[in-house]
């Protein structure tokens, strides 16, 4: 790495220990850090904690996905430049056909079955209520999952990425429900496909693609009873949601996340 000549040295968070010494060795002026992690899910606390302010303070420069994001840098006193990225990723926009709502509404997860999604709770609240849901995915959990599914829930497995487009459209809204989630791309790939959204409180994404935009409803992950009110919120005010998904300027997004990464070779 030393011998590379280069402007700005970008690292991808601390998970590796190459990436965490080599940032003591480099020089702290060109150090520039991609953080998909948040307040809502790094600790700070410890030895571990001690170790993760070191290594953000041995940044100049920062790229946080968001402003939770930020808060994170701002808690460990980093005094650097930051460049809000909007995003972790840019992914594939096809063309897409104009969306049919349905009555009743119909909702959809998609995702890994694994315990951090707290897919449970979701299925608790829909044997409950009886509403259409379509669950995404496949993982460790999915067969006790279908053993506590009743008939309004449908489990499709395994979806191709170039086929989710579809199975998006056939349904209303999307629900992410997890007790950890650093950002949450799926949560912009249902609002491309055109559904408002509700999300968890430890979403990543649930301020600056949720709250700020006004796409959809925050739940509190560990209640069941606000996973029950945000879904009444959704059924109240969906065509307000629904609007406002379809006035997202996505190729405006897209060109402010590459702008945020060119900004480093100007300062």
């Amino acid at each position: 790495m030393h011998e590379i000549e280069c402007k700005r040295i970008i690292f991808a968070g601390w998970m590796s220990p190459e990436y965490n010494l080599f940032a003591f060795l480099s020089s702290k002026e060109k150090n520039a850090m991609v953080c998909e992690s948040s307040i809502l899910d790094v600790s700070l606390s410890g030895l571990s904690g001690l170790i993760k302010r070191w290594i953000i303070n041995r940044m100049d420069y920062a790229l946080p996905s968001g402003k939770p994001h930020v808060q994170l840098f701002d808690v460990v006193g980093f005094k650097g430049a930051k460049y809000i990225t909007g995003s972790v990723g840019i992914f594939n926009k096809p063309g897409k056909e104009a969306k049919i709502i349905h009555h009743p509404l119909r909702y959809i997860y998609v995702g890994r079955l694994v315990p951090v999604k707290n897919i449970e709770l979701l299925i608790e609240e829909f044997n409950h209520n009886k509403k259409q849901l379509t669950i995404v995915g496949c993982g460790p959990l999915e067969e006790s999952l279908k053993a506590k599914a009743k008939s309004n829930i449908t489990f499709t497995g395994f979806i191709d990425n170039d086929r989710l487009g579809a199975i998006y459209q056939a349904n209303d809204v999307f629900i992410l429900p997890s007790y950890s989630e650093t950002w949450g791309l799926v949560v912009e790939e249902a609002l491309y496909w055109g559904l408002p959204v509700i999300v968890s409180d430890r979403v990543g994404s649930s301020i600056d693609m949720v709250k700020d935009l006004n796409t959809g409803v925050i739940f509190k992950s560990k209640s069941r009873e606000s996973l029950h009110q945000a879904i009444m919120n959704m059924e109240a005010q969906f065509d307000e949601y629904y609007n406002n998904v379809q006035n997202i300027d996505w190729e405006e997004r897209d060109k402010n996340q590459v702008k945020a990464y060119t900004s480093l070779l100007f300062k």
